[in-house]
């Protein structure tokens, strides 16, 4: 990401927060897929069940709030 794309975010009206949530949130799946796959980390199918629901229910904003780095 360069400053451009930043202030294209910003100047097609999206608030600062938005850009910052949205950074937040591709930096850390960014990281934790690079530190698992890394580490050959597995887990069983019923884990990533759990997971999709409870991204469905709580949204990134939960896991964000819950590593705190919310805002």
């Amino acid at each position: 990401m360069a400053p451009r794309d930043a202030e294209a975010v910003l100047a097609a009206g999206w608030p600062e927060q938005a850009l910052y949530d949205a950074v937040a949130v591709a930096a850390l799946y960014n990281f934790m897929n690079r530190l698992v796959e890394g580490l050959g980390i597995r887990a069983e199918a019923d884990y990533f069940a759990a997971a999709g629901r409870r991204l469905h229910e709580s949204g990134y904003a939960a896991m964000i709030a819950m590593l705190g780095l919310a805002r």
